[in-house]
């Protein structure tokens, strides 16, 4: 599988990634959220404006459709005596 980002990227600069739903064909929302991680994780996603609008390729370079993702964080609180 394959993505870009749309409106930062061009088709050509699309980038490789493993999806854990490449084998479904009807998951392709599922495909786009697995690449946004490795966006966020692995390429400049972290310093982003979210939502993004992504392209999801096959490998081939077909594309499979687009999508807007949402970045949802939760906060996590961590204390320690003092």
């Amino acid at each position: 599988m394959k993505y870009y980002i749309l409106n930062q990227e061009s088709p050509e600069d699309a980038e490789g990634f493993k999806s854990h739903w490449e084998w479904a064909s009807d998951c392709n929302e599922y495909i786009a959220q697995d690449a946004a991680e490795h966006f966020y994780r692995d390429g400049d996603g972290w310093e982003t404006e979210w939502p993004v609008e992504i392209a999801i390729l096959s490998d081939d370079g077909k594309e499979l459709g687009r999508f807007e993702v949402e970045q949802k964080l939760v906060p996590t609180f961590s204390a320690t005596e003092i």
